[in-house]
């Protein structure tokens, strides 16, 4: 019986489960994206390294790209399902770990495995199949969690990364549809939700914004976002939504009617 866990399979499950749950309405799906993501970082990280595989209390601990950059997608998505900055914090590590231990500083993209001195070669993947290569999935976090956070150096890592697999983009966009998804979103302007305020009405608007506002939306709350919207000094009341498209927001509102309604414009 197959019954190891792998952390990078498990980042993709948790947060495809995550999705699942707000935009089908169905809370069992997201509380076990919670409960995945709780042991794989209880059982494959120690706060420093994350191991790639886990079986009745044995550690394989090789190092690997897909693995950190899948469980930071885990807590991005996990983040903007529920509004819990300590998500996002932990997938911040998860992709600061990644940049830090195979992200190719000089040409851009993300080798699979570590530097070791028993390694002949470091190899970046080009091709995504079942599995997005690292540098697909690590570009299209790099976009989004710059989007998120407002942080530079994530921007500039993932241009790196576009102009390094240019000519695969150019002459061969199948072979790389993952990566063609990060040149998309670092073109788009995003669409973001910022939600203040706590209880009922909150949720009502997190469930609004998953379900009627599209998959290019970013979901985020307050104390958290860097990218333009700004908020009063005084966000700890009603629960109040601020939509943005770029640079452009709309009026804040505390209405449901009107959310929906600003979710609906092309």
């Amino acid at each position: 019986t197959d019954d190891k866990v792998l952390s990078g399979w498990n980042g993709l499950m948790i947060a495809a489960m995550a999705t699942a749950g707000r935009v089908l309405d169905e809370p069992a799906y997201l509380a076990s994206a919670k409960r995945a993501w709780d042991a794989v970082n209880g059982k494959l990280w120690d706060g420093k390294r994350l191991a790639n595989r886990w079986r009745d209390g044995d550690i394989e601990d090789s190092q690997q790209s897909i693995n950190y950059l899948a469980m930071a997608r885990a807590g991005r998505v996990l983040y903007s399902a529920t509004l819990d900055k300590s998500y996002l914090d932990r997938g911040t590590a998860f992709l600061d770990g990644a940049r830090e231990r195979f992200f190719d500083g000089e040409k851009g993209g993300f080798f699979d495995g570590e530097k070791r001195a028993d390694l002949v070669m470091r190899i970046k993947d080009d091709y995504d199949s079942a599995m997005p290569t690292a540098s697909s999935l690590g570009c299209q976090e790099l976009v989004l969690f710059g989007e998120i956070t407002g942080r530079k150096d994530y921007g500039e890592d993932a241009e790196k990364t576009l102009r390094y697999y240019g000519s695969a983009l150019r002459e061969e966009p199948s072979s790389v549809p993952a990566l063609v998804r990060a040149l998309e979103l670092s073109g788009e302007k995003p669409a973001r939700l910022l939600l203040t305020g706590e209880g009922k009405k909150r949720e009502a608007f997190l469930k609004t914004g998953w379900q009627k506002g599209g998959s290019g939306l970013l979901v985020i709350g307050a104390g958290v976002d860097t990218t333009g919207i700004v908020l009063p000094e005084e966000t700890a009341g009603e629960a109040t939504a601020y939509y943005c498209v770029g640079m452009t927001c709309k009026p804040p509102t505390t209405s449901l009617e009107k959310l929906v309604e600003y979710l609906s414009e092309k």
